[in-house]
């Protein structure tokens, strides 16, 4: 493998989600990339702010500007993600943080009050932080007549598992 020399154009402009920012391009053999980083975060926080970004992607693979996600960057809309054919996973995420007591996957309200948790050890918790598997905090069952019946009587548990003698499991309700 040899040495890669890379030139850095800075832009001194606003990035938003539909600016496409200064690009290098840089070849490796057979593959040209295009180079943006975000150089210097910290300076990153109101609109007249420069912007340095370098990202490394495939040019290949590229056949839109893409929106470059910096730190501090709020996306609105509808987020979209299209999965190729030969893909099998449409979003991974992976923690590159090895601390224990930062979650995953958030999903929040508008207050940053916590609604979903993915936590670092893969526990799910809806409506509270997870202290085992799934964890839920709430109402978990609501259960409302189907058309024309009196009530809800039962909630069957089926049991799938063929073989094993088990049988389903009937919790009773009251009116």
């Amino acid at each position: 493998m040899g040495i890669i020399n890379i030139n850095v154009i800075i832009s001194e402009e606003t990035i938003t989600s539909t600016y496409s920012p200064n690009r290098v391009y840089v070849g490796v053999g057979e593959t040209i990339s295009i180079l943006n980083h975000n150089l210097f975060p910290d300076l990153q926080g109101g609109a007249d702010d420069e912007y340095y970004h370098l990202e490394l992607v495939d040019y290949t693979k590229v056949t839109t500007d893409a929106w470059v996600l910096t730190t501090g960057d709020v996306m609105t809309g509808t987020l979209q993600i299209n999965v190729p054919t030969a893909t099998s996973e449409a979003l991974i995420l992976k923690s590159t943080d090895d601390n224990v007591t930062k979650n995953l996957f958030e999903v929040q309200k508008a207050d940053g009050t916590p609604l979903t948790v993915i936590d670092s050890a893969g526990n799910v918790g809806i409506g509270t932080d997870p202290y085992s598997g799934l964890h839920y905090q709430g109402d978990i069952l609501y259960l409302t007549p189907a058309a024309g019946a009196g009530s809800n009587d039962n909630i069957i548990i089926k049991n799938y598992a063929t073989g094993n003698g088990a049988p389903d499991i009937i919790l009773r309700t009251a009116d």
